[in-house]
């Protein structure tokens, strides 16, 4: 009843195969965007970077009633009535 046979076998390898070809034309990369081989990659430049930019870390502390993280300063209310941030 599920015995392999030569049949069976030759489709299975021919749905193999045409399936690896499907995927293999699907994830090329379209002609134009590709580099020539002899030119060079341009290695990334790092962000400069002030004392003062950016945005700074924060303490983060777990909310009682809704388990989310909140920062320490400046917490806000959630909009529910029990919580505790409430302004």
């Amino acid at each position: 009843m599920f015995g392999i046979s030569l049949g069976k076998l030759i489709v299975l390898v021919v749905a193999c195969v045409v399936g690896w070809m499907l995927l293999t034309k699907l994830r090329a990369t379209p002609p134009g965007s590709r580099r020539a081989p002899s030119e060079p990659v341009p290695p990334p430049q790092p962000a400069a970077r002030t004392p003062n930019s950016g945005a700074q870390m924060e303490d983060l502390r777990k909310c009682t009633f809704c388990d989310t993280y909140v920062p320490v300063r400046n917490a806000r209310s959630c909009g529910r009535p029990q919580c505790p941030h409430a302004a």
